[in-house]
Formats: C-alpha cells, structure tokens, sequence
C-alpha cells in the first residue's frame, strides 16, 4: 500500500476548468432583454469572470415560454452555427427563469440537460455543458496543503494562538 505509482502525482493531467474557458450565461441574456422573439444581438461571451468577446445571435420562435437561440462565431478560424433551445421554469415566488437545453452531442444524442450556462473550452469549437465537458472549478484543484484550515496553519503559525486568544476575550465579556 502506497508504493511507487499508487495515488494522484504531480503528472496527472487535470481537468479543464470552468474559469479557463468560454462561457455564455442565459441569465445575463434576458436581463438585457436579448430572449425577445427576433432579436438580433451580440451576446457578451465571459472568460475568467470578465467579458471576454461576443457571439451573434438571434431569438427565433419565441413563444413566451420556449425558444430557440441561434449562434454564430468564428472560433479556431472555423465559421460555426450552433441552435440552442431555450425554456423557461417559474420559481416559487413567481417570475420566469430561462434555461438552456446543452446542444452537446455524444454518440449522435444529445445532452439536453437544463442548464444557465453552457461551456466552450480553450481547444473547442462547441458550446456544452460543464458536465459534457468535464469540467471543474480551479478551487477543486488546489491541493488541501493549498487550501484549507492546515495550509492557513502552515503559512501563519501564530494563527491558532491569535483564535483561542480572540476566544478567550470574548468569553470574559
């Protein structure tokens, strides 16, 4: 148990990220009243939080509750089309919330998970899914040592006594 090869390494591949990629969010669409019937916008596509491009696209056969949202980009020097279905689910308090059905395909089927945002990683052409994908968040990544109540530990020794005394001062109060 534990010998030479057994457990994780440092040379395992990781996962994309969701934070390395292309992301288009169905929220921030219909805040800025892009899901009407025939709109034609350019949808702000984000990377690592912050605007990061934009994609063409057009709301055809809106009924209100469904649709469908047609995208055009150039991406790797390939002009892509991509047809995205939309729905809507009516919270409890009421209003609307859109979704996206994941366009992925797998094995000639396709994803259609609802979801809020669709994922287009660095070396893809393709809007899907963060499970299609495969994908994962950087703080997934970082390593307990990293991350966490023991690497705080180890970066600031003096950091337990500084809590039982903040401890202690409040329970004299």
């Amino acid at each position: 148990m534990g010998g030479f090869g057994s457990g994780r390494g440092e040379w395992d591949e990781k996962k994309n990220t969701v934070e390395e990629c292309f992301a288009l969010d169905v929220n921030w669409l219909a805040r800025y009243g892009n899901l009407d019937d025939g709109r034609h916008a350019l949808a702000t596509v984000w990377r690592c939080g912050s605007p990061a491009g934009s994609v063409d696209c057009e709301v055809l056969d809106m009924d209100g509750h469904c649709g469908y949202l047609q995208l055009r980009y150039t991406r790797h020097g390939h002009d892509v089309v991509l047809g995205i279905q939309l729905v809507t689910t009516t919270p409890h308090l009421g209003g609307v919330r859109w979704w996206f059905l994941c366009p992925h395909r797998a094995d000639g089927e396709q994803c259609g998970g609802r979801v809020a945002k669709l994922y287009s990683p660095p070396n893809g052409l393709y809007f899907g899914c963060r499970q299609c994908y495969d994908l994962t968040y950087q703080s997934c990544q970082m390593s307990r040592k990293d991350d966490g109540w023991m690497g705080r530990f180890q970066r600031d020794p003096d950091l337990m006594t500084r809590i039982a005394e903040q401890r202690r001062s409040r329970q004299r109060r």
